[in-house]
Formats: C-alpha cells, structure tokens, sequence
C-alpha cells in the first residue's frame, strides 16, 4: 500500500486522521492528488532536504519567501513547522545541509544578514553557533557524522593575495551537541566542495588545485583521524573538469565520477577510483555516452559491490539527437568493469525531455528502483521503473506516477527516491500554475506491489477521446479562422498555458491586427504522442502600418510552415512560438 502524508500544521489530530483515512480511500481508486507536506509556499528555486527515521517520521527543511527575505522552515513528522535561524535578528539565510540525529535534524547554512555567516545547529532546539570564522562561505556545503564528530565542509571567497585565489574549501568539526569546536582548516582552492565521508576517513575533492601554481588539475586531501589534519593533497587527474560530478564509496574503495572534456573538446563522462584511500587512482571512461552534456549524476551502491550510475543529459551538437534523456550504467564487480549505457526510457521519445533521474536499491536483493521527471505528456510527469535484477531488465517499466494535471519536477541538489524497510520514499514537487514560480512538496511511499497496482491502473486509462488528428485538425481550423475573423481573444484561449501563464489576455489583443489572415489549408498532419505538426499554408498581408515615420504594407501571398501543437487540459492547444527570439513558453 501506497499513502498520500496529509500533513497540516493547523489540523486537528482527529481532523488529521479524518482526512487522512478520506484521502488513502480516494487514492486506492484513484480519484485523490496527494497533499503538500510543506504549510508555506516555495518559489521555483526554492532548496528542500529530508530524512525519514527508523519508525516513518519524516523530517523536512525547506525554504520560503515571505515577504522581502527568505526563510528556513523546519517541519516535524507530526506536520508542525517552525522557523530556524539565528535569534533575535533578522534572516537572509541560503545553502542548507541536513543530517539525522537522535533529537532531531542538525542542520546548517548560510546567512549574510549582517554579514557572510556559517551556522550549525545540533538540534531543533538548540542554539545555532557561528562557526565559518572569517572565511566569508558561500552557499554550498555539507554535513556528515563520523568518529564521533559532526564535520562541515564549505566553501568561501576570502581572498589570498600571494596565491592570487578567491576560493578556497574549509573545514571544521564539533561534538554532535555542538561543542568543542576544532580549528578552521582551509584546504585546496575550489568552488564545488565535494566529499567522501567512508566510516571514520573522509576525503575532500577540488576540481581546481594547481599543484604547479599555474594548471588547474583535479585534487584530494584525506584526513588523518588522529591527528585531525588533512593530509597533502594528492592528484586524482589532469582531465577538465565539469560541474557535474559525484563521489561515493562502494565496498572499501572510492569513486569520483564527472562529466569533463577530451583531447577534442567532446563531453566525456570518466571516473577514477583507489583502492588505498586516496593516494593513488585508476581512470576509466564511458565511451558509450561519447559528446553528451550531462546535467545530473546519481549514484546507488549495494553491500554486494554493485553499482548502478543514473544519468541524464543531451547531445549539443548533434540536435537530431533529441532532448536531454536518461541512462543507466552498472557495474557487477564494485567498478572493475561497466556496463554499456542502458536507455530507461522507450524509443520514440527523442522530442521530449527526460531528466533528473534518482535511483535507489530495495531491502530485497537486487531490486531497484529508478524515478525520473519526463516530459512527453507536455506537462511534467515523475515516472519510475522498477528491476529485479539490479537494473539489467525492468519488470516494470515507465510507470507515470503522476497525472499531467500539472507541472511535477525533482530536485538536482539532493536524491528525490530512498529505501525505506520493504518499499520506497518519494519526495516530489508540484508547480501552483503552469507560469511554474510557486511550487508545493509531496511525499509518496510505495514498494513494488504499489507500483504494480498503479501500472495496472495507468494501463487501463484509455487514452482521451481528442487525442486524435481529426480532433487536432478541427482545432487548428477553429484557431484559424479566429484569426482571419480578428477574433483575438478566442486566439488566445486556444493558445498554450504556459504562455498564457506568463502573457495576460489584454496585452496580447493589444499587440494583435498589424498582420491580416484571409485564409488557410492544411497539407498534412502528424502526430507524436502528444505533440501534433500540422503543414500549414496561410495567406496573409500586412496592411499600412507607420513604422519609423513611414508607411509600410506588403501584398497577400502564401506562407507555408510547420504548425506545433500540444495536447494538454483534455485538448489540443497551439504551441506559441516568437520567432523574432527564437522563443518557446513549454518546457517539454
């Protein structure tokens, strides 16, 4: 079973449990959209991070704009949301690391009111302590527990003229009830602080060391529990490094996997590993993704040394290509060998986005589960597939768990999907709107039966009865001969949401009537899923029109184009294209 959390700060426990039964009936026909775990409104940008304890509690740090400064909510597992923050001041605080403690959450994060500021807090109800020194941090950083120490890694911009660097990673450790804080040490120079946290060893990755003063080059520093030092940075590789990265450790050894650049200049996914903890490396690259831009990494490790790499990206510079889709690559034997990349998604969706992927093992060995955000319903939509077999085939494959009623995202910042006893938890965005700038938090856990069930049920939702040429045809001849009437305003509703989203009714009549239409034929319609092209001919004519202090006209005539429409709310709308800025309002 599968459940919707109903979560209101404001309800009632009866309440709360009313609505919840209401909701969990809905949900097993169908019939219910989840509610937001979130009590305040997020904008689109907005960062959130959570865990969920041994007895289902989920905890969840979330930002909120309210008003002119933003804010750090921290919700309960019994839905009661507070603000966190430094007392008696006000906040502008940024970046967020989350970590589980027996009390509660510890978190950190940034504040530049009144200026740059690290803060940590052992508890919810602990005091925050200011703990980045002068080292100006910035907002990414990260937290984890080892030894007995709570360790935070940042970065930040203070100065050092004799190096000539701004940026620089730093470090600082503290008892998990806040004390005893070490010293501050400033590692190598870089702007991605990036870790691994493996037992009591803790390695710290730069992505621009420059061992020789001048070239950038790729670097590690290892902490020595003893002494509580980092030791001298060692090289991992002289390959250009991308934003796109990620480090984990599987079965005693380490891994850094990152998108960078060959010899000639192609996007190139490599790795490195060591089996000594950091002081030497051997390299690897998957050739198989040879030219894609990658935009998100994920990583899943078992106890049995596989691994499983989900990825996502595009191909730049060859647009016949497609959009930005997603992969899997594994490895049986702990990284020695990798597997070719795995297309997760079906053929024939080379036209819409699929992206943000997020995968993760079951209790049960080698189940799997990988979910996505995909566009190939226009909107939005979180799909998952499911593998008994540690991702070599899926027993269930591509199953919407969401409806494209609206706009569904995942984050790239955390990992959206993680085990929890025999099943899953999910935790998803919901946009308020199609102009996508507020959005709301959900959460789902489901296990393999869930997702089973839910298969069953998408699979037996006919398709609308619209979703065909003939209704696309009748669309299209209604939206022309709107405009050859001047009837604008039923131009308008008939155009897409996410433009009408961000372009008001009136403004778009007022810049209407400079182009006359008299006529139009079609040649031929196609359809791609929910993406239909018409091959269109118009005659039209620009009548007297002054522009610049002279009048400008030009004679009826002909244009032939292909005509994008997009098939959501239940029917075809046409996709608004301004060609003068080669713009698009939808995002599939």
């Amino acid at each position: 079973m599968f459940v919707y959390q109903v979560e209101e700060s404001h309800i009632m426990p009866v309440k709360r449990i009313l609505l919840f039964i209401i909701a969990w009936i809905l949900a097993q026909v169908g019939l219910a959209e989840p509610a937001p775990i979130n009590g305040n409104a997020m904008t689109s940008p907005d960062q959130w991070y959570f865990y969920v304890t041994e007895d289902g509690g989920l905890w969840l740090a979330y930002y909120t704009t309210d008003g002119p400064v933003r804010k750090l909510r921290l919700r309960r597992p019994d839905g009661v949301e507070f603000v966190v923050g430094p007392p008696r001041r006000e906040q502008a605080p940024s970046g967020l690391a989350l970590l589980a403690g027996p009390d509660g959450p510890r978190l950190a994060w940034r504040d530049k009111f009144t200026r740059k500021s690290l803060y940590f807090q052992a508890s919810p109800d602990s005091t925050p302590l200011s703990i980045a020194g002068d080292t100006e941090p910035l907002t990414r950083l990260h937290l984890a527990e080892t030894d007995g120490r709570i360790h935070i890694l940042w970065y930040g911009e203070k100065f050092d003229e004799p190096l000539n660097e701004r940026y620089f990673l730093y470090h600082r450790s503290v008892k998990p009830n806040g004390s005893d804080p070490s010293k501050i040490q400033r590692l190598m120079p870089a702007i991605y602080p990036l870790w691994i946290v493996d037992g009591e060893d803790i390695a710290v990755f730069s992505e621009r060391w420059r061992p020789d003063g001048k070239t950038d080059v790729v670097g590690v520093q290892t902490l020595n529990p003893e002494s509580g030092e980092f030791n001298d940075p060692v090289q991992v590789t002289t390959h250009r490094f991308g934003p796109t990265h990620k480090a984990f450790a599987s079965g005693g050894r380490w891994f850094l996997v990152w998108v960078g650049l060959n010899e000639e200049d192609s996007f190139v996914l490599q790795a490195a590993f060591s089996d000594d903890k950091g002081k030497t490396w051997k390299h690897a690259a998957f050739d198989g993704l040879l030219g894609m831009d990658m935009a998100r990494i994920d990583a899943a490790v078992d106890e049995r040394g596989r691994i499983v790499l989900a990825v996502s990206g595009k191909y730049p510079r060859q647009p016949l290509m497609g959009k930005e889709t997603v992969y899997l690559i594994r490895s049986d034997d702990n990284g020695d060998s990798w597997s070719d990349p795995i297309a997760v998604r079906s053929d024939g969706l080379e036209g819409f986005r699929g992206r943000l992927p997020s995968v993760a093992f079951g209790s049960k060995p080698g189940e799997l589960i990988m979910v996505w955000e995909d566009w190939r319903m226009i909107r939005g939509v979180i799909y998952a597939s499911l593998s008994q077999d540690f991702g070599k085939t899926w027993t269930i494959r591509e199953v919407p768990l969401t409806m494209p009623t609206a706009n569904y995202g995942l984050p790239f910042w955390t990992k959206a999907v993680r085990a929890y006893k025999d099943g899953y938890v999910l935790m998803f965005e919901r946009y308020r709107d199609d102009g996508m700038r507020t959005k709301d938090l959900f959460e789902l856990r489901l296990g393999a039966k869930d997702l089973e069930r839910i298969a069953a049920q998408r699979t037996s939702q006919a398709e609308h009865e619209n979703l065909t040429q003939e209704r696309l045809k009748q669309r299209a001849d209604a939206f022309w001969q709107a405009f050859e009437a001047e009837n604008y305003r039923t131009v308008y509703s008939m155009l897409d949401p996410y433009y009408r989203a961000n372009q008001s009714e009136e403004s778009f009549v007022k810049m209407m009537g400079a182009v006359k239409y008299y006529s139009h034929k079609f040649d031929d319609v196609r359809l791609e899923g929910r993406l239909g092209g018409l091959k269109t001919t118009v005659n039209s004519a620009v009548p007297e029109i002054m522009i610049d202090g002279n009048l400008v006209s030009k004679e009826p005539r002909d244009h032939q184009f292909w005509d994008l429409w997009v098939f959501v709310n239940g029917d075809w709308h046409r996709q608004f294209y301004r060609e003068v800025s080669d713009k698009r309002w939808t995002r599939y």
